[in-house]
């Protein structure tokens, strides 16, 4: 009889590593599944824009100040008297404003008062005369040789977001570092 129990042990052995190797393969499947159905990371039902105002713009540059959400709209439209008008929602609401303004005569003030950005600090982006970025807004005053010789970038930035003080001024920094040169590229700004 020991034989038999022997026996009946090696099946329920068996039959319990086929049950293991059924779930793991299963496991394997559904993973698969997901990555070929288009789940997307992070709780977003959208992809990363590539483009943003008709310009291009790195997903890596403004996919931290994307909020979670399930679907993304870009409501950007041409005003008169602007180079850009550039509004991104998500769920219906607004998470990212940049106006651009274009100046064809000497350049006005423009408040560059860190104070007045919460979190702001001074921020270097190549080619602009100044930068001011802040954990909500930015400011921007950039040339464009004689097509405009001076531009206004304002960015506001209304969704919840993750990162918080220095962390999210360096996402915002970085984002309008990124767009200002694609306008500036799209546009063809003198480069000096």
């Amino acid at each position: 009889m020991r034989i038999e129990a022997s026996s009946a042990g090696s099946v329920a052995s068996r039959s319990e590593n086929r049950f293991t190797a059924g779930v793991k393969h299963v496991l394997v499947l559904l993973g698969v599944l997901g990555v070929l159905s288009g789940c997307h990371a992070g709780g977003r039902g959208y992809d990363i824009p590539g483009e943003f105002c008709g310009y291009e713009v790195s997903g890596q540059a403004i996919s931290p100040l994307l909020p979670e959400g399930e679907s993304l709209k870009d409501y950007s439209k041409k005003r008169s008297g602007s180079i850009a008008h550039c509004r991104l929602g998500v769920d219906e609401r607004m998470v990212i404003s940049v106006d651009v303004e274009q100046n064809t005569g000497p350049l006005e003030p423009v408040d560059m008062d860190p104070a007045k950005f919460k979190d702001g600090v001074a921020v270097n982006v190549p080619l602009a005369k100044s930068a001011i970025a802040g954990s909500e807004r930015a400011r921007v005053v950039a040339q464009c040789g004689d097509l405009y010789p001076w531009m206004v970038f304002d960015f506001s930035f209304y969704s919840p977001h993750s990162g918080e003080g220095e962390q999210r001024v360096a996402d915002v920094a970085g984002f309008v570092e990124n767009f200002v040169a694609r306008v500036k590229q799209g546009l063809r700004c003198a480069t000096k």
